[in-house]
């Protein structure tokens, strides 16, 4: 308060040159007195105070949970989700047929290859590995290394994208012309 006081006394610091900051003294004195006077907040403002930082920190709560999964889900880094209840399946946009290995052809091999899958939250495959076979590696070869060229429109979740493990089956069926020759 001394400083407050000599500060505002000194010449020149005012925006009129020549004159204090304080009209007189006792305004001085009277504003250093409201300064040191400890005034409780009323009921009425301590209550307006804590709801306004409640509802701040309810909103905080709400926008941060919002925009970051939860855990343990796909899109943190999880397990992949399973196609079911709100979960939409993805939806094929490329989706070529596997070249009919030569080999395969050779010997007519013909067969059903089972895949799991997971498809990302950008439609990628990022994984697929037999889990039935077709009974012909050539055959499995060829569905694996296509599948995972394939691009989907994402499987979602509550209208977000999610990535999900998915199974996809790949029929291997020889053409007629094929079949007859030898």
């Amino acid at each position: 308060m001394e400083a407050l006081r000599r500060f505002a006394l000194q010449p020149g610091r005012a925006a009129v040159p020549g004159l204090s900051f304080f009209h007189h003294r006792s305004h001085l004195r009277e504003r250093v007195a409201q300064l040191s006077k400890e005034v409780s907040m009323s009921r009425s403002r301590i209550a307006i105070l804590i709801t306004t930082c409640a509802g701040v920190l309810a909103l905080t709560a709400f926008l941060g949970a919002s925009s970051f999964p939860l855990l343990g889900s796909a899109e943190a880094g999880g397990k992949p989700v399973k196609v079911s209840g709100d979960v939409k399946a993805p939806k094929g946009i490329s989706t070529p047929a596997p070249a009919y290995p030569e080999a395969a052809k050779a010997s007519k091999a013909e067969g059903k290859t089972v895949l799991d899958c997971v498809i990302d939250e950008q439609g990628k495959v990022t994984q697929a590995k037999v889990s039935k076979s077709s009974g012909n590696p050539d055959l499995d070869k060829s569905a694996e290394e296509t599948v995972k060229a394939w691009t989907f429109q994402p499987a979602t979740l509550k209208g977000k994208p999610v990535a999900v493990s998915y199974t996809l089956t790949i029929n291997f069926t020889l053409d007629e012309k094929d079949k007859k020759k030898e």
